[in-house]
């Protein structure tokens, strides 16, 4: 994290002051004049001129002369008053640029977007299978054309290591390009990929499966079965293995990072032969040690086969119906019979390149229970499990391995479950603060049984790895005041709902999660209540909460649910509005609680007259015949309208390239027809860079350890 704010008061100077100015010259000339001028006796209309400053002396002026030199004076004396202060530019002006990327109205949903590890390439992949790119950031579009793509459209954009993006047809066109678009290649030509798998640092390595044709009309057929192709040069010369019987989704190289193997090892899941393949019992996982070995023996070349010969794969698991891999662990899910129709789940764990291991839980665990795998990548395994996947009443437990991964012990129990998708998803409320090792915050149910009437689920967290957790107690509000809990509502009985529950923030996991990131370490938003405990389903009574300490102690900061950002290792915040349209946003540039937020509109207004005339009856007296009769008259009046094109903003990027100083608005109109990205540039502030990131127990660094 940055040891200090990098600029003393960006809030209140927020600018530069220019190199001097000539007008600085002509002021300390111009200034002693007209103090000499103007003190001098009026009727004498004499001018002194001291040596100092010019060697000669003013002759008798008129008085015309007089009131023509106060003229100039004050003249100069204004333009030095408006050229010498500090240069500022606008915000509205400079930081707020703004483009509706459309093309037909048929055409101008955009269903995807990726951008580029630097952030100033984009790709966007619309509706109708086309592709546009962007060299400026999404500021603006051109068409991307594939050669020989006919009516095949484009479904997928996949980007690989070092920038590269594939382009996968919907046919058997796919295409992909390493220079930002500049050439494109057609690759893996013929084949409609099923899966593919992408070595981390080298895209020319890949590992793809490809189905039979009966799998696209009866993927559950007998006949179906998916066979394993690789290629080294990014697809265009495509090799077939000995494979044909592989799980598509359980084919990997593994991650860049992963210790003690090495980066030329891949891993798959697959059966021995066509007879046994039926039977997920039969499908083992193997481990493949030398990538370029496999390529080299199929080419057939025994020239420049040199010391690699065709190799037998490794068998690591039997029964392998799924796999995990991290930096640091690689975990496989294994089934085996039990008795007469039941089944006993398995997994098996690599730590660090080591042997697979039987990983150990405190029960038997039986094929109907569901491990989600929550964190691999902190020195253990987050797991949660369900015992009963399908009932919508099982919270599930967290469990955490020991450092190898092989001892489990429940660390929480009965954990929230999404309450958005109960039947359909098997997310668990959890969130490990980015940067940082060992805090997590998580929420459970105090009451056993999701559905229960009086269900009160409250949020916990560790800062000890799992040792211990506790409610967020620690909440302020903005003048740094505790805040506390209304009184509960009474029962028939007298008694008081839930007041035996200590009052603490409880976040939202689901619907607006946490957010944090190692770009700004110790950083959290969160959106929640502060209550004892919340019943199922999102608040309606819910703010924008956030912590400087990693979780330890918690401000409110909005009324409200919103949208947050953060750049700049926390010294740029970004909020607005959530789940409505906006035209403004809030942003502030005070790296502490409490915030001095300034909002800006971000889209230019319509302002529109319509008149209106309403008809209205009223008596009128005939002079004539002296009778009274009905009569129409019209009252005529102006109405304003103010269009403000709100838009729904879908996600707030942040561009790296520009050290987290420029952010991206991406998101729809109200119509939901055109896709808009807004942009919002601080680096006109000129803001220090930090220095000194890969040494921060330096003094000269910017940076320290987070403690």
């Amino acid at each position: 994290q940055p040891r200090h704010t990098p600029w003393p008061d960006l809030e209140n100077s927020r600018a530069t002051t220019p190199p001097l100015h000539p007008s600085y010259l002509i002021s300390i000339i111009i200034i002693p004049l007209l103090f000499v001028h103007f003190l001098s006796p009026f009727a004498s209309h004499y001018v002194k001129m001291t040596r100092s400053l010019m060697d000669w002396k003013a002759s008798t002026l008129s008085t015309t002369t007089t009131m023509m030199v106060k003229l100039v004076y004050i003249f100069l004396v204004i333009l030095f008053a408006s050229s010498s202060s500090t240069t500022f530019t606008s915000v509205e002006a400079a930081s707020f640029n703004f483009t509706e990327f459309s093309t037909t109205l048929s055409d101008s949903v955009i269903e995807q977007v990726v951008f580029t590890a630097e952030g100033r390439v984009a790709y966007a992949l619309t509706a109708f299978g086309n592709v546009y790119v962007s060299y400026d950031g999404s500021y603006s579009w051109s068409r991307l054309f594939f050669e020989g793509q006919g009516d095949d459209t484009i479904y997928s954009i996949l980007q690989t290591a070092n920038d590269g993006v594939f382009f996968f047809g919907v046919g058997r066109h796919h295409y992909r390009t390493v220079d930002q678009g500049a050439t494109i290649q057609t690759v893996l030509y013929g084949y409609i990929v099923e899966s593919i798998s992408f070595h981390p640092n080298n895209s020319d390595w890949i590992l793809f499966t490809v189905g039979q044709d009966i799998c696209q009309i009866s993927p559950t057929s007998s006949s179906c079965y998916y066979t394993l192709y690789t290629s080294d040069d990014g697809g265009v010369r495509v090799f077939t293995q000995f494979l044909p019987y592989v799980i598509p989704s359980e084919v990997s190289f593994g991650n860049a990072g992963t210790y003690g193997v090495s980066p030329y090892v891949f891993y798959v899941v697959a059966a021995a032969s066509a007879s046994v393949a039926n039977s997920i019992y039969n499908y083992h996982l193997y481990q493949y040690q030398d990538f370029r070995s496999l390529l080299v023996w199929q080419e057939g070349d025994s020239e420049t086969m040199g010391s690699y010969v065709k190799q037998s794969p490794r068998l690591l698991v039997q029964s392998c119906v799924q796999l995990f891999i991290s930096n640091e662990f690689i975990l496989a899910l294994s089934l085996s019979r039990s008795g007469a129709s039941g089944q006993l789940a398995s997994l098996y764990v690599s730590a660090y390149g080591g042997p697979m291991l039987a990983s150990r839980f405190p029960q038997a665990i039986d094929s109907a229970a569901t491990y989600y795998i929550q964190d691999m990548d902190n020195g253990a395994i987050w797991m949660g499990l369900y015992e009963k996947r399908d009932d919508p009443s099982d919270e599930g437990n967290l469990y955490l391995s020991n450092g190898l991964g092989q001892d489990y012990r429940l660390t929480l129990p009965y954990i929230t479950r999404d309450t958005i998708k109960k039947t359909t998803s098997l997310a668990l409320a959890y969130h490990n603060v980015e940067g940082i090792v060992g805090i997590v915050f998580s929420s459970r149910s105090l009451v056993p049984g999701g559905l229960a009437q009086d269900s009160v689920h409250q949020t916990q967290g560790t800062f000890n790895q799992g040792g211990s957790w506790a409610p967020l107690v620690q909440v302020y509000d903005t003048d740094h005041h505790q805040m506390t809990c209304p009184p509960a509502p009474p029962r028939p009985d007298n008694s008081t709902l839930h007041e035996d529950i200590v009052c603490s923030l409880n976040i939202d996991f689901f619907k607006h999660p946490p957010i944090s990131s190692d770009r700004a370490i110790g950083t959290i938003f969160a959106v929640g209540t502060v209550s004892r405990g919340v019943a199922i389903g999102p608040s309606s009574t819910a703010d924008t909460f956030m912590s400087l300490d990693a979780g330890l102690t918690w401000t409110k900061i909005h009324e409200g649910v919103k949208m947050m950002q953060v750049g700049y290792h926390g010294s740029i915040v970004i909020a607005l509005d959530a789940d409505e349209p906006v035209h403004s946003l809030k942003y502030s540039l005070t790296p502490q609680v409490p915030y001095s937020w300034v909002e800006l509109n971000f889209t230019t207004p319509t302002i529109s007259t319509q008149t209106v005339n309403t008809p209205y009856i009223m008596p009128v007296l005939n002079e004539t015949t002296g009778l009274w009769t009905n009569q129409t008259f019209m009252n005529t009046t102006t109405i304003t309208n103010v269009d403000y094109h709100d838009m729904l903003v879908d996600e707030i990027r942040v561009v790296p390239s520009l050290n987290d100083r420029w952010f991206i608005l991406e998101g729809s109109r109200d119509d939901g027809d055109t896709t808009t990205f807004i942009h919002v540039d601080f680096s006109f502030l000129n803001i220090p860079i930090c220095q000194g990131a890969e040494d921060p127990s330096n003094p000269s660094s910017d940076y320290e350890m987070y403690t």
